[in-house]
């Protein structure tokens, strides 16, 4: 498996089925997340706190969601340069655990890493797709155990 793209962002992401009892990730700064861009996949694995309110402990989410590219709906990028706001999204048709307009939003996106990841979609011709794709694991294992079992790959 070659890797396009990999690296260190802030997100939001939703997949619209119940999976361990939520539906995404969306918060309003986002969370810190590792995006891994292959040939055939949209990879984000993730390991956060969720601050939950005043007097109360904070809680530790894990996320892993792999979305086949051949199932890419739509994807953008905005930029507000008043406000030198640039972010981006991707859409997914449903597929696996992945309902229909499933989103990864990159709320903070280098316009570098933007065309790289829109030139390989500009150019998206998947001959043999990916069938086992559509994966959520929400809060069930770490995603460097999920990486290194499922790909070989190491997080960082």
């Amino acid at each position: 498996m070659k890797i396009l793209v990999k690296f260190r962002t802030t997100l939001n992401v939703a997949w619209g089925t119940k999976v361990n009892g939520r539906e995404a990730f969306f918060f309003m700064r986002g969370f810190p997340a590792t995006f891994l861009l292959t040939q055939r996949r949209a990879i984000v694995v993730a390991a956060f706190m969720e601050k939950q309110g005043w007097f109360q402990k904070k809680s530790m989410h894990t996320l892993c969601f792999e979305a086949g590219l051949h199932q890419l709906k739509e994807y953008r990028m905005d930029v507000i340069p008043q406000r030198r706001i640039v972010s981006a999204h991707m859409k997914f048709h449903a597929h696996g655990q992945i309902a229909e307009d499933a989103i990864i939003q990159f709320l903070r996106m280098s316009p570098d890493i933007w065309n790289v990841m829109k030139n390989h979609f500009d150019g998206l011709k998947i001959k043999d797709p990916v069938e086992d794709t559509g994966i959520v694991k929400v809060d069930e294992e770490d995603p460097r155990i999920w990486l290194k079992s499922r790909y070989g790959l190491q997080s960082s």
